[in-house]
């Protein structure tokens, strides 16, 4: 059995590794606890560990003066950062509930996992399993339970409410990676117009930069993370699929755009308002008067024909992002507004995906 000290510290040190699984910026975790240790041992740090891009050869000999193995980060297949915090979290643990005793309140908030294990700890200790005796099994053998618990535990309405009010990031559990900015614009508050939280369910969207960038930042998360992934594609993004769809795993998804590109599922009388009021060209559009543009100047989807009318009134280049972020201001005063039924058929998608994760 461990001793009551010990033994919260290798709770709060799995709860936190349970987190971190589900963590896509692995680089800021590990400056983090980099930062966390140098308040531990001050001066015994050297400045370059502070900063960020260290190769794996620093951070093998950074854990190799802390007393911490690095077998780990021999590997080539993950990231450096996301080797590097596994080495910590499996092998020394720093001594959480010290650490969260001893610094301030404004000391915590410095740093996302202590503010975060602060908080939840708080809810811990209230669990019925908490004080029952599971300190008393071997924590290697008992550590898919554990994690399991923990899983559950992180995602239970309390926590959650808790994390809404602390301003604490709910744990994702499923990534959405998009081509774009526009998609991570508008698919919250279209998610919220069917009465769904994106945040409050753990579902994080991330832009990709385009289609070609896909298929090698999923193999990269799909190799660093246990959250379901799933892929947002546009139609012309076919090769892209086939080739992601070779590599997917089991539990991760693929879907694309029905219409086409992500604007062309934008209402048309959405569109012509927020041009007539936001850009005011002269003569005002209608969607009767866009489709005719498109069709006189052989355009074809929205993205072509809003290029065209940018051009020919004079407007510079259209900026998709721009746009997007009107129409997300639009939809967030009228969230009654009907979706196509395209997009509440990908949503149900993305949601369906997320649930059979809890499942």
């Amino acid at each position: 059995a461990l001793g009551p000290a010990r033994w919260e510290d290798e709770w709060l040190n799995l709860l936190l590794l349970v987190e971190e699984t589900m963590e896509f910026d692995a680089e800021q975790l590990m400056n983090e606890d980099i930062h966390l240790l140098g308040l531990r041992e001050p001066g015994k740090i050297p400045h370059f560990y502070y900063e960020k891009g260290l190769h794996r050869e620093q951070l093998a000999q950074f854990l190799s003066l802390q007393g911490i193995r690095h077998d780990f980060l021999q590997t080539e297949s993950t990231s450096p950062a996301f080797q590097y915090l596994a080495c910590r979290r499996l092998q020394h643990p720093l001594p959480w509930s010290r650490l969260l005793d001893d610094l301030t309140p404004a000391e915590c908030d410095r740093f996302k996992c202590l503010k975060r294990l602060r908080d939840s700890h708080k809810l811990l200790q209230q669990q019925p399993w908490y004080t029952k005796g599971l300190h008393e099994k071997n924590l290697p053998q008992a550590l898919g339970q554990v994690a399991q618990q923990l899983q559950d535990f992180l995602s239970a309405p309390p926590l959650r409410q808790l994390a809404s009010q602390c301003q604490v990031a709910t744990p994702v559990q499923t990534l959405v990676l998009v081509e774009g900015e526009t998609e991570r614009l508008l698919l919250p508050g279209f998610a919220q117009a069917m009465g769904h939280d994106f945040y409050a369910l753990g579902i994080e969207l991330w832009p990709a930069g385009g289609k070609n960038q896909m298929p090698g930042l999923y193999r990269e998360l799909s190799q660093q993370l246990l959250a379901n992934i799933i892929i947002v594609l546009d139609r012309d993004a076919d090769a892209i699929a086939q080739e992601l769809q070779a590599i997917l795993r089991p539990q991760d998804a693929i879907f694309q755009i029905e219409e086409g590109e992500f604007e062309d599922i934008y209402d048309l009388s959405w569109i012509t308002s927020i041009i007539n009021t936001v850009y005011q060209p002269y003569p005002e559009l209608s969607p009767d008067r866009f489709k005719q543009f498109g069709e006189e100047n052989g355009l074809t989807g929205h993205v072509q024909i809003l290029k065209g009318i940018w051009q020919a009134h004079g407007l510079g280049a259209f900026d998709k992002v721009t746009f997007a972020q009107h129409y997300a201001e639009r939809f967030a005063d009228m969230p009654e507004a009907n979706l196509p039924p395209s997009m509440e058929k990908l949503l149900q998608a993305i949601l369906a995906v997320h649930q059979a994760r809890k499942a």
